[in-house]
């Protein structure tokens, strides 16, 4: 295999990678935070388990 395509092969894997950790942030670190938002109830659950997905 050329060293060319070896090189494209990871880039792509990287960038997939990437869009599905942006997907996990979004989802379960931003989630969380917009819907405390909009109900207006805090708890420390909530709290928790978005910092854990963002961190």
């Amino acid at each position: 295999m050329n060293k060319t395509v070896r090189n494209e092969r990871r880039k792509l894997s990287a960038n997939y990678a990437n869009g599905i950790a942006i997907a996990l942030v979004a989802i379960g670190g931003l989630g969380p935070v917009i819907a405390v938002v909009q109900d207006g109830t805090l708890s420390w659950i909530t709290i928790g388990l978005a910092t854990i997905c963002i961190a």
